[in-house]
């Protein structure tokens, strides 16, 4: 049955990094997508452009959010419903087959090729540019290529925490995993990060999801067109 963003039986441990618990279970394109109230705490703080690349949209979660305020070009590697064009964003030549590179790019990068994504959207975007991607908060640290990489990257400008820890499940629950979106600025090269703790407003309530006869919507998605709270 299909739900708004991807949750399985492994769900609480196929997020982004856990790969320990991956092995038989992962999804094509590491697709697992973001909760859209992640979105708002964090332009609240700042709000760096107003014209966007979601370079890996998926069902079009975030881009959704983000159109209400922004105006939004989304694309994927494959079409899951949102995606305005569909190609694989590190094949992709910015200066041959567009007029201008992009203010911004944003997106919840497969955690597989998620270095190769950022180095990409670094060399793409404008000078003064944008680059956001959501990644765990260790990933900082860790293994000899990603020393390589905070060296070749240099420090991000802002580096906005997540208390509360994320669901990639349609349904709350979490893992032991905490992020972070990571803001680069091309350009601007700090010695230090600028380090902002924010709070998601995650949908808490319960619903019951009306195309499922009385299901709960945990097993369906949170975004049901047919749904009612449960009291």
């Amino acid at each position: 049955m299909p739900k708004d963003w991807d949750g399985n039986k492994k769900s609480t441990y196929v997020t982004l990094g856990a790969s320990n618990h991956t092995e038989h279970d992962r999804q094509d394109n590491d697709y697992y997508a973001t909760h859209p109230s992640v979105i708002k705490p964090l332009f609240d703080k700042e709000s760096f452009a107003l014209e966007i690349w979601e370079c890996a949209c998926g069902e079009g979660h975030l881009s959704k959010a983000m159109e209400e305020e922004k105006e939004v070009y989304s694309s994927d590697i494959v079409q899951r419903g949102y995606a305005k064009d569909v190609f694989d964003f590190l094949k992709y030549d910015v200066v041959k087959d567009t007029i201008d590179r992009p203010r911004m790019i944003i997106t919840n990068p497969p955690f597989d090729i998620s270095r190769e994504i950022i180095r990409k959207a670094m060399s793409d975007v404008e000078d003064n540019g944008f680059v956001i991607m959501l990644q765990r908060v260790n990933f900082m640290g860790g293994v000899t290529e990603n020393r390589k990489f905070w060296e070749e990257m240099g420090m991000p400008r802002y580096i906005f925490v997540h208390r509360k820890r994320m669901s990639f499940t349609g349904d709350g629950k979490t893992d032991s995993i905490e992020y972070a979106h990571y803001v680069w600025q091309k350009g601007f090269n700090p010695e230090f990060s600028k380090l902002k703790i924010i709070d998601s407003l995650y949908i808490e309530k319960e619903y019951r999801c009306m195309k499922c006869e009385g299901e709960n919507v945990s097993s369906h998605g949170l975004y049901c067109s047919k749904k009612e709270e449960l009291k």
